[in-house]
């Protein structure tokens, strides 16, 4: 018993529970960065995707507008 209340020992479970305590602190920390850093990825692709579906928006509508205009043009000859 005299161990446990021994100075040395009460120092090192101190310690112990300074390292516990800075441990947690840093999980606590690092889960909203980790979440910051998904959605931030996240957005990135977002943004990607609706621009490809813009360029390919705007490439169907130029061909869709050629073929109407060549099948007027065929009406139009008839």
């Amino acid at each position: 018993m005299s161990l446990i209340y021994s100075g040395s020992t009460q120092k090192y479970l101190l310690y112990a529970a300074g390292e516990v305590l800075l441990v947690m602190i840093g999980i606590v920390l690092a889960l909203p960065v980790n979440n910051w850093l998904v959605a931030r990825k996240e957005s990135s692709k977002e943004l990607i995707l609706l621009k490809t579906l813009e360029l390919d928006l705007a490439e169907n509508t130029k061909s869709t507008m050629a073929f109407i205009t060549k099948e007027i043009n065929k009406l139009e000859n008839k």
